[in-house]
C-alpha cells in the first residue's frame, strides 16, 4: 500500500470515528510493525497533515524563524487563514539572522535575511 494511501485510510478512520482514536491509534502502530513500515512513519505523518489540511477546515503551517515567535505574531498569521483553524509547527534556527521561512503542503515562502541574501547573491551572479 502506498504511504499517500495509508494517510488517506487513516484520516478517514479517525474523522468517521473521533471517538475511537486510540483504538484507531493502536491498531495503526500494529500494522506499521506487522508490514516493516515503523520507520516510513514520519513520512505517513507528513502525508497525513497534508490530506487533513486539504480535506479539513484547517492550515498546517511550519514556520522556521531565528527566535521564537511571540504571541501576537502567531495570531496575526492566523487571522490571515480565517475562517480555518491553524496549527502552526515552529522551528528556531539562528542561522536565518532575521525574518521567516514559512511552508504550507509544498509551498515555501522564504522572508529571512538569509533568504533574501542568497537571492540577491543568485541575481548578482546572473548579471
Amino acid at each position: 500500500m502506498r504511504i499517500s494511501n495509508i494517510a488517506q485510510s487513516l484520516y478517514l478512520a479517525a474523522t468517521e470515528n473521533p471517538n475511537k482514536l486510540p483504538e484507531i491509534a493502536r491498531n495503526f502502530c500494529c500494522y506499521l510493525k506487522k508490514m516493516g513500515l515503523k520507520r516510513k512513519l514520519p513520512l505517513i505523518l507528513e502525508k497525513l497533515d497534508k490530506v487533513a489540511s486539504e480535506k479539513g477546515n484547517f492550515v498546517g503551517l511550519k514556520i522556521t524563524s531565528a527566535k521564537p515567535l511571540k504571541e501576537k505574531d502567531q495570531e496575526k498569521i492566523k487571522k490571515n487563514f480565517y475562517p480555518k483553524k491553524v496549527i502552526i509547527k515552529e522551528n528556531i534556527d539562528q542561522n536565518l539572522i532575521s525574518g521567516l521561512v514559512v511552508q504550507i503542503n509544498e509551498t515555501t515562502f522564504n522572508s529571512s535575511v538569509k533568504g533574501n541574501l542568497n537571492r540577491l547573491k543568485e541575481a548578482l551572479w546572473q548579471t
